[in-house]
């Protein structure tokens, strides 16, 4: 009589929550658990079970080495914070207050750029405008243009983040 070869599918669902919970609890625990999830259909359908999204571990992760996968409303990160994972929430916070820092420069850059532009327009209107003045207000012009551009982006993506959370 030829034996059954057993399988992790085999065991109760409790098991596989506790065996998944050990996985995120580990030192790489958002690595290991988004591993964890992407190769075993099991820990998939386990994967947003509040109690495992609460104890996946991410105080060894850096904001800049987070993939931006995670930060999508549907990402790891998000789904961990909105479980209540209190690291995950700082981590997210984090990474709000980031996006806040560059919208400000970005509008700073573009008041100076306007600035610029201000003054130069008074010089040329009080002579002649040489190409060279008309290339540095158009410089200044793109500067701000750029400037304000990437103020609007992040500016949505801080905002889509703060809706993420909620």
């Amino acid at each position: 009589m030829k034996r059954r070869r057993r399988s992790i599918s085999d065991l109760n669902s409790d098991v596989l929550k506790v065996i998944i919970i050990f996985a995120a609890k580990s030192a790489d625990g958002a690595a290991t658990f988004a591993r964890a999830t992407s190769i075993c259909k099991l820990f998939k359908e386990l994967a947003n079970d509040t109690d495992i999204l609460k104890a996946v571990e991410f105080s060894n992760v850096m904001i800049a080495g987070i993939d931006g996968s995670f930060w999508q409303s549907n990402g790891l990160l998000i789904r961990c914070a909105r479980a209540g994972n209190v690291i995950a929430c700082n981590l997210h916070l984090k990474h709000v207050q980031v996006l806040l820092e560059l919208i400000r420069t970005n509008v700073r850059v573009g008041k100076l750029a306007s600035r610029v532009i201000e003054d130069m327009i008074r010089a040329a209107e009080r002579q002649a405008c040489t190409r060279a003045m008309t290339r540095q207000i158009n410089s200044a012009l793109k500067m701000m243009t750029i400037a304000f551009d990437d103020a609007d982006v992040d500016l949505q993506k801080a905002e889509e983040l703060l809706q993420a959370i909620r």
